[in-house]
């Protein structure tokens, strides 16, 4: 069910009140069906007699809102158990039978997100700059999350709802005609984001939450008091010298092996030791565009950039690797340490299975796997030119236009892979972690419009 009421007082007093009821098979059957209510109010500052004859200000509104959402994005019937097909040997004899295959909760429910929003809409000289300005604050409760269990229990997951965690964030944007005349326009836009996320609570225990994906070990995680999207691993410092020999063979290792930090102090590299590595998530993102018309030529472009955001690029540990036959980074021939490059992150080059020590591998991620992810990427560049009527008319046009355009035509990143904006794995806490991704193609395409 849904139902809305708009209210406006001379033009400059704005309410809105929205209910929506929404029910969904994949919850419990208590918890099927929940109320969502959101109510905004607005105030059109132009239109107050202290504005109105102004040839500044075009537009000014203030807004407010306040709402409750509700998400269902999990598998369908996700409450409910359901029956798997298994093969056993008893007594010597291959036999087929049925059994539990995902544990039911019958208590699952609506994730809810409240958010408070705060709001400035503002168009100048006589609409030729616009500006809008938005602030908001969202709890999400009730989260929905598959979360690993002991496989004890002969299942590693259940789905179910898991704490708590906070967004705050500011979306600036801003479009204007720099230039204009009766030939030529010249339009430039930006838009600036940013978000703070923070975890509130995860269950009873405030247990710590391994989301996967697993690769060689666990590569993210989940904590309170930190924000969503963190990388878990082992803090590579560079490798063992000749000088350290006696202390690397406390740790079963030797000069021109790795060396991370070792926590606890206790000799040995493990999970003990593992801490936040970097987060998935940029510090903010914008966004520029511009377009110039002369005549009946026009140019366009969108550029791109994202700053302070990590990439595990789990491709390196292989194409670093130097125990095993593989495709390498060709840097580690330089890199790679040896008695007179012993200051380097890139360990020794020998092949596990002629070494008496056997492999060196780590089955924990390592920082060296975490690179910076911003980069600057032209998104799109557009030449077109729009034919004379007089000209399209002669075809029986009313009118035809021709482009050349380039997607993806530069980037701009310090990332080793091919590119950083790239998230081999599904699902929302999997986002920036590469596995020989599949580069970005860039396209180029010619074309024409024409209408009749």
């Amino acid at each position: 069910y849904f139902a809305r009421i708009n209210y406006a007082f001379k033009s400059k007093y704005l309410l809105t009140i929205t209910g929506r009821y929404d029910g969904s098979s994949k919850f419990g059957s208590a918890n099927k069906y929940a109320f969502f209510p959101s109510a905004a109010l607005g105030w059109v500052v132009s239109n107050e007699e202290f504005l109105e004859n102004s040839n500044i200000i075009s537009l000014l509104k203030l807004r407010g809102s306040y709402g409750i959402t509700g998400n269902s994005e999990i598998g369908s019937y996700s409450s409910l158990g359901t029956v798997g097909t298994y093969t056993v040997s008893l007594n010597g004899q291959r036999v087929n039978g049925t059994g539990l295959g995902r544990i039911p909760n019958p208590n699952l429910k609506w994730e809810q997100t409240a958010q408070a929003n705060i709001g400035l809409d503002v168009s100048l000289l006589n609409n030729r700059i616009f500006l809008t300005a938005d602030f908001y604050h969202k709890k999400t409760t009730n989260l929905l999350l598959n979360v690993p269990i002991s496989t004890v229990s002969g299942y590693s997951s259940v789905t179910t709802n898991i704490g708590s965690m906070q967004n705050t964030g500011l979306e600036l944007a801003i479009n204007g005609d720099v230039f204009r005349n009766n030939d030529v326009i010249w339009n430039v836009g930006a838009l600036f984001a940013t978000n703070r996320n923070k975890i509130l609570a995860l269950g009873a225990t405030n247990a710590d939450v391994f989301p996967g994906p697993y690769f060689l070990g666990q590569t993210n995680i989940l904590q309170v008091g930190n924000p969503v999207g963190n990388f878990w691993g082992l803090k590579r410092i560079g490798t063992w010298s000749e000088k350290e020999a006696q202390e690397a063979a406390l740790y079963g290792r030797r000069p021109g092996d790795l060396k991370w930090i070792d926590v606890n102090q206790d000799y040995k590299y493990d999970n003990d030791d593992a801490m936040v590595l970097g987060n998935m998530f940029p510090d903010y993102e914008m966004t520029f565009s511009t377009s110039i018309k002369y005549k009946n030529w026009s140019l366009t472009t969108d550029i791109q950039m994202r700053q302070g955001n990590k990439v595990m690029n789990i491709t390196s540990i292989n194409l670093e690797d130097r125990e095993h036959y593989n495709n390498n980074y060709s840097s580690i021939l330089a890199d790679a340490w040896t008695p007179d490059n012993q200051n380097t992150m890139v360990r020794s080059l020998r092949f596990a299975h002629a070494d008496p020590l056997g492999s060196e591998q780590s089955f924990i991620a390592d920082s060296r796997w975490v690179e910076d992810g911003s980069f600057v990427r032209g998104r799109s560049l557009n030449l077109s030119y729009n034919v004379p009527a007089h000209f399209s008319n002669k075809l029986k046009l009313s009118n035809l236009r021709l482009y050349i355009n380039v997607q993806n035509y530069f980037l701009i990143s310090s990332y080793r892979g091919y590119d950083p904006e790239v998230s081999t794995f599904d699902g929302t806490f999997a986002q920036g972690i590469e596995s020989y991704g599949t580069p970005r193609p860039r396209i180029y395409s010619f074309g024409l419009t024409a209408n009749l």
